[in-house]
């Protein structure tokens, strides 16, 4: 018989006389044997036996050392095994719903993590869709960040909802929990010394500059005579305890927090009480000159990158562009508004620092990012300008705000703003 064949006999002989088709076999002694021998019933399926298997079966139960055939393979163990893998899956499920309840709890403790970070030195960055951060709010001020923005969304409740596109909004996003609560426990923190009659006025986020201001950048999504109103109510606990910068009686008095309006806001709306407001509005960069836009109706003076300067070639602006820059930079100043690019390149890393250098060298105020940490590392690599010593006081809206706003502000100039 060829070597192959041997080796595939046994499996032919299994498969033709399965072990649970027999009958076991029993050791008998009624005179007619001889003891150890063995009786072979036959198969169940067959009246036939061949002699062959027969010979087989008592050389494997009679001679412990017959090892000429394999021995008949044990059936797998499935329960065990089953048992094992439902533990593994049970641990492994109970060790991430673990590290979630630890993330959260982490979350809510973050604003004492916050407090005791004294050593923090505000710097001039705008923390771009801060929402998408681990710890909204928080993240940008540890970094230093003094400006940090919020997209909201009016859905037709008496909520704002928090996401950059409309499938990225969840029920517990909202403008209230993200934003309006963390800094009101924040700034009750940080001015706990006015209920003992310590301090007189109000404390900023900032230990190294309790006079630097917060800017909170709210980006409408909707249609804004529905949704700015909203924004204005849920403003109520920071504007009762007096922590809004805000314009009164052609005054401006700067608080620990600034809201500016962008996106869809509309100029007209926010300037309906001419008496006293406390927002302010995102004014365009390529409508500011000949128009009303000051200190005492906007912030911020803002623009894409790519539409009011153009495209970075070779990793360095162009002469025509820095010239550009320039007058940009003066025009927003003589308004006595803070410049602000949205939409800087930021990659390759180099190119990126080159820019944000020379826009702070050019007198650019703030400096928009994506990559917050990296900023904090840059600005202390580069020793650029922080904002330790600022200071806003308060003062009189200049003249130019008296005249009349031009028609292409007073409509919805912010909506091509959204980036």
């Amino acid at each position: 018989m060829p070597p192959l064949a041997a080796f595939f006999q046994p499996v032919q002989r299994s498969l033709r006389f399965p072990p649970w088709y027999r009958q076991p076999p029993e050791h008998i002694n009624d005179g007619n044997g001889r003891p150890g021998d063995v009786k072979i019933y036959e198969p169940l399926v067959s009246k036939a036996i061949d002699v062959e298997e027969a010979e087989i079966d008592r050389l494997i139960f009679t001679d412990p050392g017959f090892s000429a055939l394999p021995r008949k393979p044990r059936r797998p163990r499935f329960f065990p095994s089953c048992f094992a893998c439902v533990v593994l899956v049970l641990f492994f499920c109970m060790l991430g719903t673990g590290v979630l309840l630890f993330r959260r709890l982490l979350r809510h403790s973050t604003v004492y993590v916050y407090l005791y970070n004294e050593d923090v030195i505000p710097i001039p960055c705008h923390s771009h869709n801060d929402y998408w951060r681990q710890e909204p709010v928080f993240t940008a001020l540890r970094a230093g960040c003094v400006s940090i923005e919020a997209d909201v969304w009016h859905l037709g409740q008496e909520e704002l909802y928090i996401g950059h596109r409309i499938w990225e909004l969840r029920e517990s996003n909202t403008f209230t929990r993200m934003y309006i609560d963390p800094l009101v426990k924040l700034l009750e923190e940080k001015n706990s010394a006015l209920d003992n009659g310590l301090n007189t006025t109000a404390r900023g986020v900032f230990d190294m500059n309790p006079s630097q201001t917060l800017v909170l950048l709210v980006d409408l999504k909707t249609r804004p005579e529905h949704t700015w109103p909203v924004v204005v109510r849920q403003l109520e606990p920071l504007r009762r305890r007096g922590w809004l910068s805000s314009t009164t009686d052609g005054h401006v008095r700067y608080g620990p927090v600034t809201v500016v309006g962008t996106g869809e806001t509309d100029f007209g709306l926010l300037m309906q009480n001419s008496t006293y407001r406390d927002y302010f509005f995102d004014a365009p960069i390529d409508e500011l000159e000949g128009s009303s836009f000051g200190v005492c109706n906007s912030y911020y003076a803002s623009q894409s990158f790519s539409e009011a300067i153009g495209w970075v070639w070779l990793g360095s602006l162009s002469r025509s562009q820095l010239d550009m820059l320039r007058r940009q930079v003066a025009e927003a100043h003589r308004h006595g508004l803070r410049i602000r690019y949205w939409g800087l390149p930021s990659w390759p890393i180099s190119v990126r620092n080159h820019i944000w250098g020379v826009l702070i060298k050019e007198g650019v105020d703030m400096i928009n990012v994506d990559d917050v940490q990296g900023a904090e590392r840059v600005w202390k690599a580069m020793g650029w300008p922080t904002l330790q010593n600022a200071t806003l006081p308060s003062q009189p809206c200049p003249e130019m705000e008296g005249r009349e706003v031009n028609s292409s502000a007073s409509g919805r100039p912010g909506c091509r703003r959204s980036a």
